[in-house]
């Protein structure tokens, strides 16, 4: 057993944890590499540091994944009461599409998609549309939201947030009759269940009773479906599926867990400009110390698979330090194939190996990625 120690540390001062200068920010998403920057969305709440149904889209961007500049408000709640997670698209012809959440307070789980467009190549500015999907006829759910769009050999498909009465997690889909030629991407037909687990299943662990925040990208030779588990208001963490994509179907063959602890949920999945998967996740629990705002965003992560296992690593190239500066604050050691944190009356558990353990730290995060996932903890 070796305490208090993790082979490595970031120092580099320019690798960040975005916030927004005012306000609440939660779930990122529609991560796109546009005109020569990245561009970055946020579900964001400009005028309080508290969550509230009737969330704005906030827009940064970025020329490397790794430092973020705030460019206001993208996208506000006009003819709906809340504007929710969703996901963007690049078109020929410099086009581009956004699909999102629109939201009624009364029946706020249970969501609509509706469309949007930039007004302008910078998109700093949204005008939103029309309602393009609607929870499927006759089908029961306790959640319906957070659309993902993806698009194989046989068109386009969206992925929607879902729970079941029975206390089934799902991801439902919806596919496009849009062509290649006419991509508006405002007709859609639902397709069935993607994927589905019910809470009692319990190998190699149970996963909620709701899936938020569903992502779709291949990774090596296989596709993973990640997702956010979550039960009656309680965010859990978040885990994903391993499987094999065909005729915009998905057949999973291996489930685990991506997140530990009180920080990641709500990730996002996303391609840099050099194809390589990613992903970035809302960081629960940071909060200024002057009380201007709340919620911070991970550094941008790199997608693998290790072992059977789907992993994250720091995007950006580290340096090796001792984990001594934190002691007093953070304690870790390796026992047993497993990483044990200790801050302050908390302890927190992944599986990690000491020989390839890292971790990322600035004034509002530490971020440790073990030999299965990742842990998260605002400081």
């Amino acid at each position: 057993m070796n305490s208090n120690r993790i082979v490595a540390m970031n120092d580099n001062p320019h690798m960040s944890h975005f916030t927004a200068p005012q306000g609440w920010i939660n779930d990122p998403y529609g991560i796109t590499w546009h005109h020569n920057e990245y561009h970055l969305f946020f579900q964001y709440v400009p005028y309080q540091t508290e969550w509230a149904v009737d969330c704005h889209w906030g827009h940064a961007t970025s020329p490397d994944l790794n430092e973020w500049t705030y460019q206001g408000i993208a996208l506000t709640p006009e003819g709906n009461e809340g504007c929710w997670s969703g996901t963007v698209v690049t078109q020929p012809g410099d086009r581009a599409v956004m699909l999102y959440t629109s939201v009624q307070r009364d029946t706020r789980g249970i969501g609509t998609v509706r469309i949007a467009r930039p007004v302008d190549p910078s998109w700093n500015i949204w005008v939103g549309g029309d309602v393009v999907v609607e929870p499927p006829v006759g089908v029961e759910l306790t959640a319906f939201r957070d659309p993902f769009l993806f698009e194989d050999e046989t068109g386009f498909h969206l992925l929607m947030a879902a729970g079941f009465p029975d206390g089934t997690a799902a991801i439902l889909v919806f596919d496009s009759k849009d062509t290649q030629e006419d991509d508006h991407l405002d007709h859609w037909v639902y397709g069935g269940v993607f994927a589905s687990r019910n809470v009692s299943d319990i190998v190699p662990l149970s996963m909620g009773t709701i899936w938020e925040c569903p992502q779709f990208i291949k990774v090596g030779d296989q596709w993973a479906l990640i997702f956010s588990a979550m039960e009656p208001d309680k965010q859990l963490f978040e885990a994903y599926a391993l499987g094999t994509l065909e005729a915009g179907r998905f057949t999973p063959h291996s489930w685990g867990r991506l997140t530990y602890g009180p920080g990641y949920y709500a990730g996002t999945a996303f391609n840099d400009n050099e194809d390589s998967p990613c992903m970035i996740h809302w960081i629960r629990n940071a909060r200024d110390s002057q009380g201007q705002w709340v919620g911070a965003l991970s550094v941008t992560h790199r997608l693998a698979i290790q072992n059977g296992h789907l992993t994250l690593r720091p995007y950006a190239t580290q340096s090796s330090k001792s984990i001594t500066e934190l002691q007093g604050e953070v304690t870790a050691r390796f026992l047993d194939g497993e990483l044990e944190l200790l801050q302050g009356t908390q302890r927190w558990c992944m599986p990690a190996e000491e020989h390839s353990t890292e971790f990322v730290s600035d004034e509002l995060v530490l971020e440790v990625f073990g030999s299965q996932g990742a842990i998260a903890l605002p400081r």
